[in-house]
């Protein structure tokens, strides 16, 4: 008896587990002392009454109820994943933890989303939509899904990049490109995926605004500027080079590259004179240093240097930017780092131009008197042709056979013989003769540039730049001016008519040119007057086949004046405006 009433004592004194403790078959512990008549509970941060209370726990937290949102935290989970999508973005990070106790239990990061119909914070709700149904405004009545804007930024790393290699993407994530260049990356999006007409249209004025107001009325200078410019004017059409819409463009784009010295390079010698602010620096003043451009300097002071000379190879007249021996040194550095794999070809593109520069230079500074200055073009004709095999020489394997190498090596070969067609003819037989010859190697080379254009592959037709169907245009207008010289002793058209079927090469070009339209790719959505622009290329060409089977066919039976007119009445196809490009070349000087 008196050992049951001790037993009894010893339970009364025994502190009894918790109901949480004794629901896990957890060992409580206790400690000694006491606050208020009551033991504290080590590790909790509450005070432990007699298990009378603790059955009456009102704020504990039940395990059953911790194992229900356990399981509700689980089917979150599965809604989030399901409701995302395989492509949908990861939420960026969790909720802040609440405050819990520091009971040693498994603790829940969502343990106060209420069990039934769980709310997410609204940025956290917007990650979580699918982003086929997020727009991205490009202009004003034009936007793009976020997923299309993806796709496009591929596309241009892929397929339109090696045909411009001048601004290769650090990175291709949308988001990331909206906050640090959303210029470029909105002049990006719109050139890889033109609109009809109108859009267009929205997206010039808007361009040209945003440019004048950053660079004139904001007075900022960023490389960002000059990388929309160059892909602003890199794929339009050349056209709009001739009638002077993107003058005032490049002259701020070079404007920014000499306010941010992005052509020069310290490591060349020091120029003959010197600034006011290298005067200053010599005399012991303070003046902050100027280092050289960073590898993305370096490609954009080549891109609009590139742009520039492709611009004034086809209009004849100088350059708004000439060639500096920095580009040289520049070219050496980006082959030498290999950053992207284009910049073998940046470098070879910029070479050729180089080539292409110094032959503008010396014939748009010759007195252009009407006569042929034998001395002058042979001593030319030599210097170029030899530059010429020197690049050839150095060339890699894998871009001897580069289209737009070809393309670009073949048109300057066109404008180098170029000046024996507008001369006058001489007395003298031996300048006669070469004279001849001249005209003869404009010809030919002229053949082999339109021949080679239908060597690009189809793929990337739509993702060529202004100069590639530049080159074209110019290489037919020579062959067409050609055949239509009459009266000239130097030259015989009959002769020339031999060697190349004009009617079947054009044909040939139309048929390229449609076969292209029909190939899926970048710019394919090129819609004007519901045609895409190869289409439309096409088009022009198939006129041009009409008139000339009517001018040309018989030269020297119907010779057609220099001054006749295709626009004539007897060949009113309906399409005047196609009629009336092609008269601005065949009746002009370019």
């Amino acid at each position: 008896m008196d050992g049951n009433i001790g037993d009894q004592s010893d339970n009364l004194l025994r502190p009894r587990a918790c109901e949480r403790c004794a629901r896990s078959k957890a060992k409580c512990v206790w400690t000694d002392r006491e606050k208020d008549g009551m033991k504290m509970f080590q590790g909790a941060s509450y005070m432990h009454r007699p298990s009378t209370w603790n059955k009456k726990g009102a704020r504990e937290i039940d395990l059953e109820g911790i194992m229900s949102l356990l399981g509700e935290h689980k089917d979150l989970l599965q809604h989030v994943n399901k409701t995302s999508g395989p492509s949908g973005s990861q939420p960026q990070a969790a909720a802040p933890r609440p405050p819990t106790s520091d009971w040693n239990i498994p603790r829940l990061e969502n343990h106060r989303i209420p069990v039934t119909q769980p709310t997410l914070p609204s940025s956290f709700t917007q990650q979580l939509n699918s982003r086929e149904t997020q727009k991205f405004e490009i202009v004003s009545g034009y936007e793009m899904s976020f997923d299309e804007a993806d796709q496009v930024l591929q596309e241009y790393m892929i397929m339109m990049l090696p045909q411009f290699p001048f601004v290769p993407l650090e990175t291709t994530d949308v988001f990331q490109l909206s906050r640090e260049k959303p210029l470029l990356l909105k002049t990006l999006l719109f050139v890889c995926r033109p609109s009809d007409s109108q859009s267009r249209t929205n997206f010039d004025e808007w361009f040209r605004q945003h440019i004048a107001h950053q660079i004139v009325v904001l007075n900022r200078k960023s490389i960002e500027l000059i990388q929309a410019i160059m892909i602003f004017l890199a794929w339009r059409d050349f056209r709009h080079f001739i009638d002077g819409l993107h003058t005032s463009l490049m002259q701020l784009a070079v404007g920014l590259i000499g306010e941010m010295r992005l052509d020069r390079c310290p490591q060349l010698p020091k120029k003959l004179i010197n600034s006011i602010v290298e005067d200053v620096e010599m005399l012991g003043f303070d003046v902050p240093v100027q280092e050289g451009p960073l590898n993305i300097g370096r490609r954009t002071a080549l891109g609009i240097f590139y742009i520039a000379t492709s611009a004034s190879l086809l209009l004849s007249k100088s350059s708004c930017m000439r060639y500096n021996e920095t580009f040289e040194r520049f070219c050496q550095v980006l082959l030498h780092d290999r950053e992207y794999p284009t910049d073998a070809l940046l470098v070879q593109l910029v070479k050729i131009q180089i080539v292409a520069s110094k032959l503008i230079t010396s014939y748009t500074n010759s007195a252009g008197d009407g006569i042929y200055e034998l001395s002058f073009h042979s001593m030319t004709t030599s210097l170029v042709r030899k530059e010429l095999d020197d690049f050839t020489s150095q060339l890699q394997p894998e871009l001897v056979s580069n289209h737009l190498i070809r393309s670009h090596k073949q048109a300057i070969l066109v404008r180098l013989y170029e000046p024996a067609i507008h001369s006058e003819p001489l007395k003298w037989p031996y300048a006669s003769l070469s004279r001849t010859e001249g005209i003869w190697n404009c010809f030919q080379n002229a053949i082999t540039l339109c021949f080679s254009f239908m060597e690009t592959p189809h793929d990337v037709i739509s993702c060529l730049t202004f100069p590639y169907t530049a080159h074209l245009t110019m290489g037919l207008i020579k062959i067409i001016k050609l055949l239509r010289i009459t009266g000239d002793r130097d030259w015989d058209a009959r002769v020339a008519e031999k060697e190349v079927n004009i009617e079947d090469l054009i044909q040939r070009l139309s048929d390229f040119f449609r076969a292209g339209s029909l190939v899926m790719g970048p710019r394919r959505r090129i819609i004007d007057q519901s045609q895409d622009i190869l289409a439309q290329y096409a088009d022009r060409l198939g006129m041009l086949k009409m008139w000339c089977s009517l001018y040309l066919s018989g030269n020297a039976m119907n010779p057609v004046g220099s001054g006749e007119q295709m626009t004539d009445s007897n060949i009113n196809f309906g399409l005047e405006g196609n009629l009336a490009f092609w008269q601005m070349f065949v009746d002009g000087t370019s």
